[in-house]
C-alpha cells in the first residue's frame, strides 16, 4: 500500500506502472532505442544500479523526475517494483542533484557538492544511497570542506588526487598537513610522508623521556643504546630536510 505522505529524500519501492512521465519534459532521449536495450541487459544481469527520482503532484499523481530510461528499461525488463527516491525540493535543486550524479567530478569538487546537497536538505545517509556509496564514505566526503582554502585550490581541478590522501591531510596539525600536501604535490604517498614526520616526533619525544631531563649526564651503557636510535632519527630528519 502506497503512504499517504512522502518523506523527502526517502527510498521507496514503487509500482512502475505507478510512475509517470512529466508532460512538460521532453521524451526525446527516452526514446533511443539503443541506450534502452543496453540499459535492460544491465538491468536484467545486474540489477536496478541506481534509484529514480520522482515526485506528487496536487493532483495525487506519482511523477518520474529523473531516470526516465531506467524506468522503461525496468518495464521491458519485466520489472514489476523499482527503488525511487521522493524530491519535494525545486526543480533548480533537483536539477543541481542530476547534474551531480552525471558529472565526472574531482573529489574537491565532489566534497563542495555534497555540502551544497546538505544545504538542500539531504541527509547524508540519503546522499550514500543516491549515490550507491556508505554515509562512511560522504563524510569522508564533506570532510574534506575543513582544509584550508590554498589546499582546496591547489587540487579542485585535479583528478590525481586521491579522496584517501586528501582526507589524510584533514585531520593533521597545520605544519606537519602542509609538508604533506607538498610531498603529495610531488605525487608521493601522504600515508608514508605522515608517517615519516610522526616518527621524527615521536622519536623526539622517546629522547626526552631516556634524558629525563636536559644536562643530564649519560652513562657509557645508556649513550650506546641510545646510538643506533639517534642515528635511525638522523637519517629521517635529513630525508625531511632535503625533501
Amino acid at each position: 500500500m502506497a503512504p499517504s505522505e512522502y518523506i523527502h529524500g526517502q527510498l521507496y519501492h514503487i509500482p512502475v506502472n505507478d510512475l509517470h512521465f512529466d508532460p512538460n519534459q521532453s521524451t526525446v532521449e527516452i526514446n533511443e532505442e539503443v541506450i534502452l536495450d543496453k540499459l535492460t541487459r544491465l538491468i536484467k544481469e545486474h540489477g536496478f544500479f541506481q534509484p529514480v527520482f520522482f515526485r506528487k503532484t496536487p493532483e495525487g499523481q506519482l511523477q518520474l523526475i529523473l531516470g526516465g530510461r531506467r524506468l522503461m528499461a525496468a518495464k521491458q525488463a519485466g520489472w514489476d517494483v523499482i527503488p525511487a527516491i521522493y524530491c519535494a525540493q525545486k526543480y533548480c535543486e533537483v536539477t543541481f542533484i542530476k547534474n551531480l550524479l552525471l558529472q565526472d567530478l574531482t573529489p574537491i569538487e565532489r566534497a563542495e557538492a555534497y555540502q551544497q546537497a546538505v544545504a538542500y536538505q539531504f541527509t547524508k545517509n540519503q546522499l550514500a544511497e543516491i549515490f550507491q556509496s556508505s554515509p562512511e564514505e560522504i563524510d569522508a566526503y564533506l570532510a574534506l570542506n575543513k582544509l584550508p582554502e590554498a589546499i582546496k585550490d591547489g587540487c579542485r581541478y585535479s583528478s590525481q588526487y586521491r579522496l584517501e590522501d586528501l582526507h589524510r591531510l584533514v585531520g593533521m596539525q597545520d605544519e606537519l598537513q602542509w609538508d604533506a600536501w607538498k610531498r603529495l604535490c610531488s605525487q608521493e604517498s601522504v600515508c608514508e610522508t605522515s608517517t615519516m614526520l610522526e616518527d621524527c616526533i615521536q622519536g623526539c619525544h622517546h629522547l626526552a623521556t631516556l634524558l629525563g631531563c636536559a644536562g643530564e649526564s649519560l652513562s657509557p651503557e645508556k649513550l650506546q643504546t641510545l646510538k643506533p636510535y639517534l642515528q635511525q632519527l638522523r637519517q629521517r630528519i635529513d630525508e625531511v630536510q632535503n625533501s
